[in-house]
């Protein structure tokens, strides 16, 4: 079968991601991101306006510290990713969801295998907080961010430390880059 770069046309009875073009499957890609994101933000939603925003965060906190084994080992587990340094742990941050290409724009700096730094130029979930709901960006990125930024790195080896060099609320809303995390594993 040719490769399809649209779903038009007549159903596929027997339906395979392999027979769609690779840029449909990239655009799939970061349409399930944002999904994911949104999803995230929905439940919060929810939950808030049934048992308040303060016990909505209290959750939030819990589940993205909790997902981060699920969807790393899973990412590790499909596209066999094996080690515990810093190139293994950032290939896993390529394949998440959360930093599909297209919905996230950063940079992934290594220095050296023990040395590196992540900067993050567009992130979907600040432009929506700046815009609709800015109260939540310093709980978000100041509370929640680092400590689940270390579960990634403990999950690969407890021994890279994760530090924020910057952080929001932004001064202005075009400020970029919008984050940045220095990665150091230790001896």
């Amino acid at each position: 079968m040719e490769e399809r770069n649209d779903y038009s046309g007549e159903f596929i009875r027997h339906f395979r991601y392999e027979d769609f073009s690779k840029e449909l499957l990239g655009k799939l890609l970061c349409e399930y991101g944002r999904l994911y994101e949104l999803m995230d933000g929905l439940w919060y939603s929810t939950v808030a306006e049934e048992v308040g925003p303060e016990k909505a965060w209290e959750f939030e906190m819990k589940v993205w510290r909790r997902i981060v084994r699920h969807v790393l080992g899973g990412l590790q587990k499909v596209a066999n990713i094996q080690g515990n340094d810093l190139y293994t742990m950032f290939k896993a941050v390529q394949l998440d969801p959360c930093y599909t290409d297209g919905l996230y724009q950063y940079d992934i700096y290594i220095r050296d295998p023990k040395y590196a730094i992540m900067t993050i130029y567009r992130c979907p979930s600040l432009l929506y907080f700046e815009k609709n709901d800015p109260g939540r960006i310093k709980p978000l990125c100041q509370e929640l961010e680092p400590p689940a930024f270390q579960d990634y790195a403990d999950h690969f080896n407890p021994k890279i430390k994760v530090r924020p060099l910057k952080l929001p609320p932004r001064k202005n809303p075009g400020d970029i880059p919008v984050c940045m995390w220095e990665y150091k594993l230790e001896d």
